[in-house]
C-alpha cells in the first residue's frame, strides 16, 4: 500500500523539476528489448555501444516485455537513450567527465550526428520516432511496485524459514517495505526490485539445496534441479545489475561452511556455476564474441564510472573504513528511521539478538548446511562485500542492507518473545 500509493508522487519526466534522471535511461533502454526480442538482431552493432554495456540487459527486456504485454509503444529507436546520455552527461558530470570521455568511451559527436540523420531519415518517411509518455513511466513504475511485493514475498519465505513464526516472518516484510531508505528508492524506474528478487530467489533455492544435500541416500535429481535455480537466480541477478555480486558471494561462502558430501556438493557447485554463467552470457550479446574479455571491459567501465559519480556527489561520499560504517549504520541499519534512545536501544537489541540466533543456528547446522547457514552467508555477504564497495549515497544500493537488516531485527523480536514465553512458563512452573 504505502508502494502503490507513491507511484504518481514524482514527475514522469526528468525535466520537471524533482524528477529522477535514471527512468528515461532504464525506459529508453528498453530498446535492446526490441534488438533482442521482437527484432533477433543480435549481432546489431547498437549492441557493442555505451548503452549497452553501461548496465546489464535483464532490467531493460523487463521493462521491455511490460510495454510490449501491455500494448504500449515499444521504443525502437536507439535515439532516445543515445540523447539520455549525451544530455545528462553534459548536464551532470561535464568537469569530471571531461578527463574521463575517452577512457569511458562515451557517445561521440560523429555517432550521435549519425543518429540525428536516421530520425530525420525516419521522419521523413511517416515513421516517428518513440517518445516516451506518462503513461509508459507509470507503467514502469508499476513493475517496479511489483518487483518489490515479490521480493517482499520471498523475504517472508527466508525469514519462514529461519523462525518457523509466520507473525515474525510477515514482520520482516513490514520492516522492509516501510522504512526511509526502500520507499523512495522502489516507487520509481530502477531496477533495484528485480535485484531484490533474484538475490532472495537464490538464498531461498540455496537454502533448499543445503537441506537436500544434508539428507543421507537422497537422490540426485532434485539436489541438482535446486542447484540449477541457484545458478539460474544468481546469474540472472548479475546480468541484471553487478549489484548482485554479493549473492554470489553467499553461495560461495555457504558452501565453504558445509561440510560432508564432498562429492554431491562439487556437483551442485559445478551445476550452480555452470547454469549461472551461461544464462549470464546468453542474455547480452555484447559478451558472445568474447565472454572473458568483454565482461571485464564491463567491470571496468562501471568502475570509472562509479568513480566519476562519486567525484560529482555533494557532499562526498566518506571514503574512511569509519566514515563508511556511518553511512551504512545510519542507513542500511538503521533505515533512516529517527529513533529516540530508547527505541534505538530495542532496535539494535533485537537486531544484534537475531544476528546471535542466525550465528548459533548456523554452528547448530554443525556444519551440515541449512536456512541458518545459507542465510548468515547472504547476510554478511551483503554487509561485506557492499559495505566495501559503496561509494555513493543513494537510497537504492542501500536495499540489500534494508532486506538484511528487517530479516534479524523480525529474528531478533520473534527470539525476544521465545524468551519471554519460556521465563514465563518457567515461573508458572513454580511451586506455590
Amino acid at each position: 500500500m504505502v508502494l502503490a500509493s507513491s507511484i504518481d508522487k514524482s514527475p514522469y519526466t526528468y525535466f520537471a523539476p524533482g524528477g529522477e534522471i535514471d527512468e528515461a535511461n532504464w525506459l529508453y533502454s528498453t530498446y535492446y528489448y526490441d534488438l533482442f526480442f521482437v527484432r533477433h538482431d543480435w549481432t546489431n552493432r547498437d549492441w557493442q555501444r555505451l548503452p549497452a554495456f553501461d548496465q546489464p540487459p535483464v532490467a531493460k527486456y523487463i521493462f521491455g516485455a511490460a510495454l510490449h504485454l501491455f500494448h504500449h509503444k515499444l521504443v525502437e529507436s536507439p535515439a532516445g537513450i543515445d540523447y539520455w546520455f549525451s544530455s545528462t552527461l553534459s548536464a551532470y558530470q561535464i568537469q569530471p567527465m571531461e578527463r574521463l570521455e575517452r577512457r569511458t568511451q562515451l557517445p561521440r559527436p560523429s555517432e550521435l550526428y549519425r543518429y540525428l540523420v536516421s530520425l530525420f531519415s525516419a521522419s521523413r518517411s511517416g515513421e516517428a520516432p518513440t517518445q516516451l509518455v506518462e503513461d509508459d513511466y507509470r507503467l514502469g513504475r508499476k513493475m517496479v511496485v511489483a518487483f518489490s511485493l515479490f521480493s517482499t514475498l520471498l523475504l517472508v519465505a527466508a525469514a519462514r524459514a529461519v523462525t518457523r513464526n509466520a507473525f515474525a516472518a510477515l514482520l520482516a516484510g513490514v520492516l522492509f517495505l516501510n522504512n526511509g531508505v526502500t520507499v523512495p528508492a522502489l516507487r520509481i524506474v530502477f531496477c533495484d526490485s528485480f535485484c531484490s528478487f533474484f538475490s532472495l530467489a537464490a538464498l531461498l533455492s540455496l537454502t533448499a539445496l543445503l537441506v537436500q544435500l544434508r539428507k543421507p541416500g537422497a537422490s540426485r535429481r532434485p539436489a541438482l534441479m535446486w542447484s540449477a535455480l541457484v545458478g539460474a537466480s544468481v546469474g540472472l541477478g548479475l546480468a541484471t545489475k553487478f549489484i548482485n555480486m554479493y549473492a554470489a558471494l553467499a553461495v560461495a561462502l555457504a558452501f565453504t561452511l558445509t561440510r560432508g558430501a564432498r562429492a554431491a556438493r562439487l556437483r551442485s557447485l559445478a551445476v550452480v556455476f555452470i547454469v549461472g554463467a551461461v544464462l549470464f552470457v546468453a542474455v547480452n550479446p555484447y559478451l558472445w564474441e568474447d565472454p572473458a574479455g568483454k565482461l571485464a571491459s564491463m567491470f571496468h567501465h562501471r568502475f570509472l564510472t562509479m568513480e566519476s559519480q562519486a567525484r560529482v556527489q555533494m557532499p562526498a561520499f566518506p571514503s574512511t573504513f569509519g566514515g563508511k560504517a556511518r553511512v551504512v549504520f545510519r542507513k542500511g541499519v538503521m533505515l533512516q528511521h529517527r529513533f529516540g534512545w530508547t527505541a534505538l536501544a530495542l532496535w539494535l537489541g533485537c537486531f544484534l539478538a537475531g544476528l546471535r540466533r542466525m550465528a548459533l543456528g548456523a554452528r547448530d547446522e554443525l556444519g551440515g548446511g541449512g536456512a541458518f547457514t545459507a542465510t548468515l552467508a547472504w547476510i554478511g555477504s551483503a554487509f561485506l562485500l557492499n559495505g566495501w564497495l559503496i561509494n555513493i549515497d543513494w537510497n537504492r544500493y542501500y536495499i540489500p542492507f534494508a532486506m538484511a537488516t528487517s530479516l534479524l531485527v523480525a529474528v531478533g523480536i520473534d527470539d525476544a518473545f521465545n524468551a519471554l514465553k519460556e521465563r514465563a512458563a518457567a515461573f508458572g512452573n513454580l511451586p506455590s
